[in-house]
């Protein structure tokens, strides 16, 4: 019988050039990390230090290139920067920069090219539920969606000191409970679409 080869990336950043430092995020991140391996998740290595924004999204791009029948999930714990005019969401490097940690393209990069893995984004960030509400996701709302987002917060609600990093057993195992400390509701239709297929219950 077939099964899928499962890998996980766990990412954070805890210092800042000119925003307010996260130190519990590598704490959480490691925690997050042992429970995937537990899992049956094989761990992809995180990069050494403090990602700036063009390594936090070499990282990511780089997980999501493996074959169709793997499975991925990515974490990110950061900052999140949603910009008002275009409603684009990007996850904050250490330097603060972020042109290449865009969300919605990270996954377009799995749903655009069928060829790649299935990926389950798990987004501790600032609005993440932004990336659950894109238009173009209801197109797959009824079956074939290759990527899926479970989100921290609302699109316009703040991501609180890594809780939802920090509770892994309510999405690894356990159904998350709507309106939890650590599960946004925007979460629960990718919970519900997703988790058998990426082993996590």
């Amino acid at each position: 019988m077939w099964q899928p080869v499962r890998h996980a990336l766990t990412l954070s950043v805890s210092r800042f050039a000119d925003a307010p430092d996260l130190p519990f995020a590598p704490a959480a991140a490691a925690e997050l990390a042992s429970a995937l391996v537990s899992l049956g998740y094989a761990a992809i290595p995180a990069p050494a230090g403090e990602p700036t924004g063009a390594v936090l999204g070499a990282a990511v791009h780089s997980a999501l290139t493996g074959p169709p029948e793997d499975v991925v999930i990515v974490h990110v714990l950061t900052h999140g920067e949603l910009i008002e005019h275009t409603g684009s969401l990007y996850a904050v490097g250490s330097d603060g920069k972020h042109e290449s940690t865009e969300v919605e393209s990270w996954l377009k990069a799995v749903e655009d090219f069928r060829d790649r893995p299935l990926v389950l984004f798990l987004l501790d960030l600032c609005h993440a539920g932004t990336a659950a509400r894109l238009s173009w996701q209801l197109r797959t709302a009824g079956g074939g969606a290759r990527a899926w987002v479970l989100a921290a917060a609302g699109p316009a609600e703040a991501a609180f000191g890594g809780r939802f990093t920090s509770s892994p057993r309510r999405y690894c195992g356990d159904s998350p409970r709507a309106g939890s400390a650590s599960i946004h509701p925007c979460g629960m239709c990718a919970w519900a679409r997703s988790s058998r297929r990426l082993g996590l219950n």
